[in-house]
């Protein structure tokens, strides 16, 4: 299952969550660089994951909006292992 962090700067404790959790892909986008808006979320993801402490409003609306279009589960989750694992195992059955 491939599943695009969007947020924060340093992932690698995500990912490896991610990772145990099941997933199969790990994208992130950071929301630094200017053409951020004109990104798309890729084909391949099964899900999206938001990390709220470092992501703004604006920006969250535009992939939030995608997601729900496709029908792409969405999870938002601070950064931290534990309130991601708590969160993403409401969505265990896409996982496995």
């Amino acid at each position: 299952m491939g599943v695009l962090v969007i947020g924060a700067d340093k992932v690698q404790q995500i990912k490896s969550t991610l990772f145990e959790l099941g997933a199969t892909k790990v994208i992130h986008f950071d929301c630094r660089k200017k053409n951020f808006y004109k990104r798309k979320i890729p084909s391949n993801i099964d899900m999206v994951v938001f990390i709220t402490d470092y992501l703004s409003h604006n920006k969250m609306e535009v992939f939030k909006k995608e997601a729900q279009k496709r029908k792409i589960p969405t999870v938002y989750s601070k950064h931290s292992k534990n309130d991601l694992k708590s969160k993403i195992e409401k969505f265990s059955k896409i996982l496995k």
